[in-house]
This record gives structure tokens, C-alpha cells and sequence, in this order.
């Protein structure tokens, strides 16, 4: 969820006509700028803008640049805020992972993008069940060669040893529950995975207990 509402617009300026411009253009090549060069923008400040101080901004761009910085950056809004304030606390915290040993399994794991961080993270992939061979090669190239089952909703999980299984990472497909997929449901021949899901968990009685 996004808390500010970014917007960028592109717009056409013209240097010649916009006074304003000029000095921005200071670190163009000479042969396409219009304006003064770094050797310039003083003088060219002091006529152009008379009045006008410099200000170095060095120092509050650093503050929100640091390392941790970016917990301040909501003040650039103009006001306070709690929440994002403790998010970014929150983000920062040292945590130790709980993953550590953690062994799981991967339900409809695709190319394994998920297992792949959880082992990452120091976890520890039993099986996957996937149908897509090229996918299951994308994925094994970082985990090896893991047991697989290709056909979830079947009953070929049962031949994975769920001795000391504690996880299952399950992404299964949401398109039919999507406009993309015309809001099929359990009509759609995805639609089930989910669905299924638990039935297949049966087998790893540990997973049940960590949910």
C-alpha cells in the first residue's frame, strides 16, 4: 500500500524563452547549451537574479541519503507521521531469521522464486510440485536437484518423505479469480489449486501444526 500519490508529468521547455531554465542547463556540453557554464553561473546569478542567495543543500540531502535516512522522508511532506515512521523502524530492526533450518515444501513453485529466497534465507526445499519442466530447470539451477512431483493435484506428493517438513510455500494461480481471468472461479482450470491446497498438506502433518 502506498501512503502518497506520486505523479510525473512530461512537459516541452523552451530554454530560449524561460529564464528560469538557463541556469539549470549548467552541466550540458558547450555546444548544446544556452546558458552559463559552472565558470559562469555566479555572475550570471548575481545580473539575472539580483538579490538571490545561494544555498547550500548539501547537508539536507545527506540527512535523508544516509544510511537510516530514508525513515525521515515522510517530513518532506511537511508533516509528521506516525505510522510510516514506525514501519520504517520496523524495517530497519535487526531481526534474526526464522527460517533458519526450516524445511519446506513448494506447491505450484513455477521457476521457484519463493523457495529460492526461503533457502536464501536458510531454509531448506524437500520437494516441489510443479508441472513445467523448463521452469523446474530455471529453479533447480540455484537449488539443484530437488525431488519434485509434477502434478499437484494428484497423489504424487505422497511419495515425499514428510519426515521433519514444517512449511509449504503454495503459489498457486489467482488468475481465475482475476478480471484477467474472466472472474472464473472454480470454473477456471486454475481455479482449484488453492482450493486443494490443504488436502495436499495433509501428508506433511507438521506443516498443519505451523499454520
Amino acid at each position: 500500500m502506498s501512503r502518497f500519490r506520486f505523479e510525473m508529468y512530461c512537459v516541452y521547455i523552451n530554454t530560449k524563452s524561460n529564464m528560469w531554465d538557463e541556469p539549470s542547463r549548467v552541466f550540458d556540453d558547450d555546444d548544446i547549451r544556452e546558458g552559463p557554464g559552472l565558470s559562469e553561473i555566479d555572475a550570471y546569478m548575481a545580473k539575472v537574479f539580483p538579490g538571490m542567495i545561494e544555498v547550500d543543500v548539501t547537508d539536507s540531502m545527506l540527512y535523508y541519503l544516509r544510511s537510516g535516512g530514508v525513515r525521515n522522508a515522510y517530513e518532506l511532506f511537511g508533516y509528521p507521521d506516525p505510522v510510516a515512521r514506525s514501519l520504517a523502524q520496523a524495517r530497519e530492526a535487526p531481526t534474526a531469521s526464522s527460517v533458519v533450518g526450516l524445511t519446506f515444501v513448494g506447491l505450484y513453485s513455477g521457476i521457484l522464486a519463493f523457495e529460492r529466497e526461503l533457502t536464501a534465507l536458510g531454509g531448506c526445499a524437500r520437494a516441489i510440485g510443479e508441472w513445467s519442466t523448463s521452469a523446474r530447470a530455471i529453479g533447480r539451477l540455484d537449488l539443484g536437484n530437488i525431488e519434485y512431483f509434477s502434478d499437484v493435484l494428484s497423489g504424487d506428493h505422497k511419495h515425499v518423505d514428510p519426515d521433519g517438513v514444517e512449511g509449504a510455500c503454495i503459489t498457486a494461480s489467482c488468475v481465475d479469480y482475476s478480471s484477467a481471468g474472466a472472474c472464473a472461479g472454480l470454473e477456471g482450470t486454475r481455479g482449484w489449486q488453492v482450493v486443494d491446497a490443504p488436502r495436499v498438506l495433509l501428508h506433511f502433518n507438521l506443516s498443519l501444526i505451523h499454520i
